[in-house]
């Protein structure tokens, strides 16, 4: 069989430990058929991941029949790959990875023979690699299979089957679930996920546990165990070359496995055992390594402690004991340990908070009277960023305390700083965990230029993909590792597109990956009019179906992976599609899955889950309507 593209990995991880719950036999009679779907139960619905019991080849099976035999033997469920073995000629049998690999499809069309190999059309394929890391969907060329089949003892069997496990989507969809795996940032400060799809019951932490210390592919993984990095500030470095950068590190020392399984105890303690020959781990480095752990876990229900061993020897936790709390890695925490949960919004040259509807002053150093707009505060909510001059200048000035109901007096006196002054069309900024801010400059010529502000100095960053094109709304991951960008594609749609950020060990921002797209299924012919975070995965982007009229947003993950394969997710309602009847202006998202997620008019806002309207209020007066931006901090 020609197998180029399923040849790299896919959810090696997911596929050990659904083979760890197989039984020795199969449930149930066969039928005819490879495949028998015992009768349905009554309640079952039509998410519900039902047994099936492969059936092994039989006698006189023609070339079509041994290779549709196999594509449907593995599809058993649980997942068991002995059957789908009996498929294949002795030698191919040994030498088979179906770890290395997965492929979903949507269908596949009728079987042709020619030459000795019967082809297999495949629509609308995705792959995956050996962590359950989503990779892109297969290429028109890579989408036919083709298998060579010969004759063993008198029977058709497969020679050269691919190193995947090969699957329909809805088998895949009922079974799996995106998840995340977490590594830090190479600073060693802030942890940051990896989207991973996972078998979902008791085998999650086992699963993720595996996924995770399979490591970050090698495309975003640059330092290697050795310290927790530097603790200085995180500046930039004018595009300097700096030793070990990259987009994320892992503590986990390579070439571990993970034990039989993942237990929980019946007081919420995750055991892992790591397996594997290494040397002793320093505090820092132990104490990451634990983190990494306890924030993959604590998606795990019931998880509320790790206790980890490696190779045999306990991780200790700085207190010296052998149990790390989840709530622990909170001083790691990706959305920020001191973040903001408030919501705020710009309306006629000032910042307000905004408390069920209510619009409270909150000072700022901006002067009075001035034409800031286009805002962004700062994920402590203690500094914000504004476009002033009609897109030419970025001032960036301090904020009063938010916690107050009326603002004080003479609270912040120092006035704003220009920290950009020769913008073309500046976008409304962004800011990260380490203080800098984020800034995208478009314009007549030239296309997007993107620049950051760090330590009080301005830097620009190539990002290939985005700069030098139309860009018309960006954010940034409060973890400082992806850029998402709305680019124009000429006189085609508006094209959502992610870039990693890479740094080193001190926070230097060093380079960007080239920015990919992101599910180009979903594409809307019509513009693309805001971003919002909606998880630390996920971000909502809206379009105006008839404008000041109808409008949708759109869930994309941050991976790439189209929404056939993660519509069906343990928050799923943060992953569908909604329409507002009002005439919004933008969205109101944020990373942290406990905010209320909105779209903004000039006069309220609508709740994106319930599609309630709240109209905004003044002094216990309603009848607001020039809000000029709504949002959460970052």
């Amino acid at each position: 069989m020609t197998a180029g593209p399923v040849r790299a990995g896919v959810p090696a991880a997911v596929l050990v430990v659904l083979l760890t719950l197989v039984l020795a036999g199969c449930t149930g009679l066969p039928q005819d058929g490879p495949v028998v779907v015992p009768e349905q139960s009554e309640g079952g619905g039509a998410d519900r991941a039902f047994d099936l019991d492969a059936v092994p080849p039989r006698e006189g099976a023609t070339q079509v029949e041994t290779v549709r035999g196999f594509l449907d033997a593995m599809t058993a469920s649980p997942v068991r790959l002995d059957v789908a073995r009996e498929y294949l000629t002795t030698a191919s049998a040994e030498e088979w990875n179906p770890e290395a690999a997965t492929i979903t499809y949507g269908d596949r069309s009728s079987e042709r023979v020619r030459g000795g190999a019967v082809s297999v059309r495949l629509a609308d394929a995705q792959r995956l690699d050996g962590s359950g890391v989503w990779r892109g969907a297969l290429g028109p060329a890579q989408e036919t299979l083709r298998f060579s089949v010969a004759l063993e003892d008198g029977e058709y069997r497969v020679v050269d089957p691919p190193n995947a496990l090969v699957v329909p989507t809805t088998w895949f969809t009922q079974r799996f679930s995106q998840a995340a795996t977490y590594y830090f940032d190479p600073s060693g400060r802030v942890l940051v996920p990896q989207p991973v799809f996972v078998p979902r019951g008791e085998q999650l932490g086992s699963a993720l546990v595996d996924a995770l210390i399979r490591g970050p592919s090698d495309r975003l993984a640059g330092v290697g165990v050795g310290g927790a990095g530097g603790a200085g500030g995180a500046g930039g470095a004018g595009g300097a070359g700096g030793a070990g950068g990259g987009v994320v590190r892992s503590f986990l020392p390579p070439g571990l496995r993970v034990g039989v399984s993942v237990p929980v105890s019946s007081t919420g303690v995750a055991l892992v055992e790591l397996v594997g020959d290494t040397a002793p781990l320093s505090e820092d480095e132990g104490v990451r390594l634990l983190a990494q752990l306890a924030w993959t876990l604590r998606q795990v229900p019931g998880v509320t402690a790790v206790r980890a061993t490696l190779g045999g020897r306990p991780v200790r936790t700085p207190s010296g004991g052998e149990e790390y709390a989840v709530s622990q890695a909170i001083a790691f925490d990706p959305l920020g340990r001191r973040a903001s949960s408030r919501l705020f919004a710009w309306r006629d040259g000032s910042l307000v908070r905004v408390s069920d509807g209510d619009l409270v002053p909150v000072d700022t150093s901006f002067p009075a009277g001035s034409d800031v707009r286009a805002v962004a505060l700062s994920v402590a909510a203690d500094r914000v960023a504004g476009v002033s001059g009609g897109g030419t200048r970025l001032l960036v000035g301090a904020v009063g305390a938010v916690g107050s109901e009326e603002p004080v007096p003479g609270q912040v006196a120092a006035r704003a700083e220009a920290v950009i002054t020769d913008g073309r069309g500046l976008l409304r900024p962004a800011w990260d965990l380490f203080d800098r801010t984020w800034a995208v400059d478009t314009g007549p010529a030239g296309g997007a230029r993107v620049r950051y502000v760090a330590g009080g100095r301005v830097f620009g960053l190539e990002v290939p993909g985005i700069t030098g094109r139309r860009v018309t709304a960006f954010v940034v991951s409060r973890d400082g590792t992806r850029l998402v960008a709305v680019v124009g594609a000429g006189s085609s749609a508006d094209v959502v597109k992610v870039a990693r950020i890479r740094s080193d060990t001190r926070g230097r921002v060093l380079a960007a990956t080239t920015a990919t797209p992101l599910d180009r299924s979903s594409t809307a012919a019509q513009p693309l009019l805001d971003l919002a975070w909606t998880s630390p995965t996920t971000v909502a982007v809206l379009t105006a179906v008839v404008p000041d009229e109808l409008y949708e947003t759109r869930p994309l993950s941050v991976d790439g992976a189209p929404s056939s394969l993660v519509a069906r997710v343990p928050d799923a309602g943060r992953l569908l599609s909604t329409s507002v009847s009002a005439p919004v202006a933008g969205l109101a998202g944020s990373p942290d899955p406990e905010a209320v997620r909105y779209a903004w008019t000039r006069g309220g806002l609508v709740d994106l889950d319930t599609g309630i309207t709240e109209p905004f209020r003044t002094a216990g007066a309603s009848g607001v309507d020039d809000v000029s931006w709504a949002g959460y901090v970052g």
